[in-house]
């Protein structure tokens, strides 16, 4: 077996568990930079070396979803069954590569600047407050994505674009 072989796994998070750490250590350490062949991506591990790609001094692509999500799937399959699904990522930011990306991430960035985020603050500072609060009257195990890592985003997306909380289960559905 190749090391390149030996190195490589799929990304399957809920496989993995806790080894899924030590999985990423090991490849940091041997190519932090590694070409998946299982996952159809480039694994990008090492600090600098992921610095390097966010500022566009690797010749690395954005434009990988959602192929790597349904690597395993036949793509006969998914151009039949989820169409929608494999044509809408590519016009999400995180998907563009290039002049397309830049021309978007300007046109955000106005969006989150220092003094609009500011006017924000005190929102962000309640809404986070309230999560906690209700998090904490829940007797029993909590789901932390569920319950904090959709509901502060979700509250906030729909402030900045002038709607009420009562839009937030439309939102996650």
């Amino acid at each position: 077996m190749a090391v390149s072989e030996a190195l490589d796994f799929a990304l399957d998070i809920k496989g993995l568990g806790n080894r899924l750490v030590d999985r990423l250590d090991s490849l940091r350490d041997a190519s932090p930079i590694f070409w998946s062949d299982i996952n159809a991506a480039w694994l990008v591990t090492g600090h600098k070396e992921v610095l390097d790609g966010y500022y566009g001094r690797l010749p690395l692509s954005s434009a990988r979803l959602p192929h790597l999500a349904v690597s395993h799937l036949d793509p006969a399959d998914c151009a039949k069954f989820i169409p929608n699904v494999m044509a809408a990522p590519k016009s999400w930011l995180l998907n563009m590569d290039g002049p397309e990306h830049h021309r978007i991430r300007r046109l955000i960035q106005k969006a989150f600047s220092k003094p609009v985020v500011e006017t924000i603050r005190p929102d962000i500072r309640r809404y986070v407050q309230e999560t906690l609060d209700h998090v904490a009257t829940i007797d029993g195990p909590v789901d932390f994505v569920e319950q904090v890592a959709r509901t502060i985003p979700a509250r906030m997306i729909l402030k900045v674009f002038g709607f009420d909380d009562t839009l937030i289960t439309k939102m996650q559905h």
